[in-house]
């Protein structure tokens, strides 16, 4: 039988090992648009599809669009903004729930407004937005 602490170990050992192949697995298909673009990319802000009714050129040994660039300035900005934004929104509201059940909420009540504060944690971010705007 094995023991509690060689199965967390063997278990983190997987998790970390599947980490890997995830960063191995993007690293090797992101190469040709690493090469074609170098590391430019990352502080470019123009996506530029290129001429769609053009032949494809080859430059850097890939085939692309003539005209095409790419830089994904806007959406790594975009992303770090709408973390933030979310961490401003949801920290506060975090916080005071926990405060409330914790003091204020009365014994007997506590376990259903807890489920309800859990339930409501259970349904996706993207339910509150399509409630959002049917509203």
């Amino acid at each position: 039988m094995m023991s509690f602490r060689t199965f967390t170990a063997l278990l983190a050992t997987i998790v970390a090992g599947c980490l890997i192949l995830i960063v191995v697995f993007l690293a090797l298909y992101a190469w040709p648009a690493v090469r074609l673009n170098g590391f430019g990319f990352l502080s470019g802000n123009n996506w530029n599809l290129g001429n769609l009714y053009g032949s494809p050129v080859t430059v850097r040994g890939q085939q692309i669009l003539p005209g095409a660039q790419y830089g994904i300035l806007f959406l790594i900005v975009g992303t770090l903004l709408s973390t933030g934004i979310a961490l401003v929104i949801a920290v506060p509201f975090g916080v005071g729930a926990a405060m409330f059940l914790a003091d204020s909420v009365p014994l007997e009540l506590r376990p259903w407004v807890s489920f309800f504060v859990e339930l409501l944690a259970a349904i996706p971010s993207v339910v509150y937005g399509l409630w959002a705007t049917w509203w």
